[in-house]
């Protein structure tokens, strides 16, 4: 009656807008829903979340929510006694959300029909799931859902409707990446997210909704495959397990067959950025699910290798046609099976969540060792016993940093996971900050600071590895390049509370100059936006001084508040000039270039994004850029790569969107790109897309790595999935304010090998520490050893920078940012 057609009706599909109506709707007539704001999207919307219960759970919802905060901390009640009194009136938190990923629109879709079936039905079992459950409808992405439905329905014939050819990411800065943000924050959703997660309704089961299941069958739901990180609480990855087996077998009992799970997909519980795996290390029992189907009639492909029962595929799907409905009766048998299994065993999955939190407590609170894959190689049973070997009691991270603004950021990301971070009151390190590891969500502390070391995983001995679900190695806090201690004993410090970056008000007395050291990033940040604003900014080789009025430059500063600044007296330095910057982008976006342009905006550097077609007229060399950055995966190696769209002449797309679409080619694109940096441009490019300039442009360098063959080498001989490594920096203009040596994310990433007769000074940084692993997982690391990673060359009156690493990397390699911001303020030099 509402909408005017069933939920998920073929070629039919709710905008964003039309959902919350709905909720409010129910709001005000069920009396079994409330509506919760969690905050305020990329693009300025209201991110609402529906909470459905029995009326008498709503009108305690306070007191529900600080019962769940006690119980997931758990430091106040540290017996299992004390915890079962404690949970006997607390109804199970469940959440089941939607839209994280805004293409797969059956997980938005999803939140209209649950809210309805929760709130209207009338049988036993329902009455029991809002009796026993306070369950959460959050949704994940409002901004997307409301493009991606305007985008579908922009045809007034639902038959001639779809999803392709949609004009930019289904979420700014990120797209398909925003389920890859969920340990570094970067984004304004992730936040709201992640405070309902971790600082306000602490759920013990988690429910997330993906659309995009294994060709052959209908649904992915766990038990994962191997390998487990290494920090999740065991008894949490076993309920995981359980959870899983138990929406399986009401999908089967129910008839509904090509549930699929563990080898039969490539999903793990390795990686802690994704919303549900980052939720295990917090406690929480986290379920994934992808579902097959589209909102257009579709067709389930026959697959010879899916048609057996196994334990991975229980009960094979028959192929033939299907329908969109048809995937959200799954969907929706999924989310009782959780109900149910979560109302039925309310109070195990609660002493469960506190377990896990005692278990991380008591292990911070006493001599531990992990059982890390490399260590257990190399050292066998002494790895569990050697004293140096401990895990780390506490953390400390010093106020002294080199970025100490950086260091500010990281720790508020920490903080916003919800972790206790504590500044140091007295003594030596007085100013400095600790983090204790006897503290609920230890499993996410460990992560955040410690490297990972992911188990090799080969299809066979010898033979070629089996890829990581997403990265093997991410460790924040080499990332971002802060400085910190491990303490294996637990020191006597008087600390208190650290709650909010310390204040933006520079330190001295205010006047006209204002100075920062240049290895703080936040110190380029506001020079950047100094310039933009008419200011004058000066760089010496220690740091950055902005000139102008007091109050101006005051108010830069306050929208900078992790960093660290003071008023200064001097002046003199090598005056600034602001870059005009260019950003390669094509149709429809890509998540590296949103990536980018996340980069670009939170520093401050204004940059126009150009496209194939504006490139090949000429219109880069025409339009007084200094710099264009091209991120990887760009760059074809030969032309009729790439493409387009195919919709250039579809009559409901705007005639300016039109106007971006077109094939990035070698023959035309990468010809302006040169005849640019001939002129004078610099061209920064990253990942393939450098190695790809490196042929096109003919540069004096080989890239790799290579046998000694001169042949690319195989997986098997060489595969750096996703992880850190230690990058060494030569003295350069472009390493200004960095250290002698970085952890740079490294994704298949290339090398390059400087041909006789380079340029003094033309490899920026090399592979050549002992060990250049440090977080994650490399099977013939030493392929890089004696390469070149960043390379700066002249190319005419211009010069080409080629990043070899991931400098950018979803917002991340804080500690490679500057290799970037020295190459820019390079380009606009006289």
């Amino acid at each position: 009656e509402f909408f005017g057609h069933e939920i998920c009706a073929d070629n039919e599909m709710i905008g964003y807008e039309e959902l919350v109506a709905y909720w409010q709707a129910l709001a005000a007539s069920t009396g079994r829903l409330k509506m919760i704001r969690l905050g305020t999207t990329s693009e300025g919307q209201d991110q609402w979340m529906a909470v459905v219960s029995d009326p008498a759970n709503l009108a305690r919802l306070d007191q529900i929510r600080a019962g769940s905060r006690t119980l997931a901390l758990a430091r106040s009640l540290p017996t299992e006694d004390e915890a079962r009194r404690h949970v006997r009136r607390l109804p199970a938190t469940v959440w089941l959300d939607g839209g994280i990923h805004s293409t797969e629109a059956l997980a938005h879709q999803q939140l209209a029909e649950a809210a309805f079936r929760l709130t209207t039905r009338e049988t036993e079992e329902n009455r029991r799931f809002l009796r026993d459950c306070l369950i959460l409808l959050p949704h994940i992405n409002p901004d997307g859902h409301r493009l991606v439905a305007d985008w579908f329905n922009r045809r007034s014939v639902p038959a001639e409707r779809s999803m392709a050819g949609l004009p930019r990411l289904y979420q700014k800065y990120a797209g398909h990446d925003n389920n890859r943000d969920w340990y570094q924050m970067n984004l304004l959703e992730t936040r709201n997210v992640s405070r309902a997660l971790y600082h306000d309704w602490f759920p013990q089961l988690l429910f997330n909704h993906h659309q995009t299941s294994p060709a052959g069958t209908i649904m992915y739901l766990p038990p994962f495959r191997d390998p487990y990180n290494t920090h999740i609480d065991p008894i949490i990855q076993t309920a995981t397990e359980a959870m899983g087996a138990h929406l399986h077998q009401r999908l089967v009992a129910e008839g509904k067959a090509g549930t699929v799970m563990r080898d039969g997909a490539g999903f793990s519980a390795w990686w802690n950025g994704g919303l549900r795996t980052t939720a295990y290390f917090h406690n929480i029992i986290g379920i994934l699910s992808e579902t097959f189907g589209t909102p257009n009639p579709s067709q389930v492909p026959f697959r010879l290798d899916r048609q057996l029962p196994s334990t991975d595929l229980p009960m094979p799907a028959a192929a033939g046609p299907w329908r969109w409905r048809q995937s959200l009766e799954y969907v929706m048998s999924a989310n009782d099976a959780m109900l149910d299994y979560a109302s039925r065993n309310r109070e195990k999955l609660l002493l469960t969540k506190w377990r896990a939190a005692r278990n991380s407590i008591e292990r911070g609170s006493r001599d531990s060792w992990t059982r890390y894959h490399g260590r257990l190689n190399e050292h066998g049973a002494e790895a569990l016993s050697r004293p140096d070997f401990r895990d780390p009691r506490a953390f400390v991270v010093s106020a002294r940093q080199t970025d100490f603004g950086t260091a500010q950021k990281f720790l508020e990301i920490l903080r916003l996971g919800g972790v206790e971070v504590r500044r140091i009151e007295d003594g030596e390190r007085k100013g400095d900050w600790v983090v204790f590891t006897d503290q609920a969500y230890r499993p996410h502390i460990l992560d955040m600071f410690e490297p990972q070391d992911h188990p090799n995983k080969l299809r066979f001995p010898g033979g070629p590895p089996i890829p990581p679900y997403d990265t093997a190695g991410y460790t924040p806090a080499l990332q971002m390049g802060v400085a910190f201690d491990r303490l294996l004993d637990r020191p006597d410090l008087k600390t208190s509370l650290w709650q909010t970056p310390i204040s933006a008000d520079a330190s001295g007395v205010p006047g006209r100059r204002l100075a920062g050291p240049i290895s703080q990033n936040d110190s380029h940040g506001l020079a950047f936006r100094a310039l933009a604003q008419g200011l004058t900014a000066t760089r010496t080789d220690q740091e950055i001084v902005i000139e102008g009025p007091a109050d101006r430059l005051q108010s830069l500063v306050n929208q900078m508040p992790a960093g660290r600044f003071s008023w200064s007296e001097a002046g003199g330095g090598e005056r600034l000039k602001l870059p005009k910057v260019a950003l390669l982008d094509v149709y429809g976006g890509r998540q590296p270039i949103g990536w980018a342009s996340w980069m670009l905006d939170h520093f401050g550097i204004p940059f126009e994004a150009v496209y194939p077609p504006q490139i090949d007229r000429g219109d880069l060399t025409s339009g007084g850029f200094d710099a264009i950055l091209i991120v990887g995966g760009l760059i074809p190696a030969r032309d009729g790569q790439g493409g387009t769209s195919g919709m250039a002449n579809d009559p409901t797309i705007p005639f300016q969107l039109r106007r971006q679409m077109g094939a990035i080619s070698v023959g035309r694109t990468v010809a302006e790109l040169r005849r640019f940096a001939e002129a004078g441009g610099h061209v920064l490019a990253i990942g393939s897309s450098a190695a790809r300039l490196a042929e096109h442009f003919e540069l004096p360098v080989v890239t790799g790595p290579r046998g000694e063959d001169g042949r690319p080498l195989s997986t098997e001989r060489h595969f750096v999935p996703g992880s850190l490594m230690r990058l060494n920096l030569n003295r350069t203009p472009l390493t200004a304010g960095l250290p002698d040596q970085i952890h740079a994310m490294v994704d298949e990433s290339p090398s390059f090998k400087l041909s006789a007769g380079s340029a003094p000074g033309a490899a920026v940084g090399e592979w050549r520490a002992e060990r250049l692993l440090s977080s994650g997982w490399a099977l013939g690391e030493d392929a890089y050893k004696g390469s070149a990673a960043m390379v700066d060359l002249p190319v005419g009156s211009g010069r080409t920078v080629l990043y070899g690493p991931e400098a950018i990397f979803r917002g991340q390699q804080h500690a490679a940012f500057k290799l970037i911001f020295n190459a820019l303020w390079r380009s606009a030099e006289d």
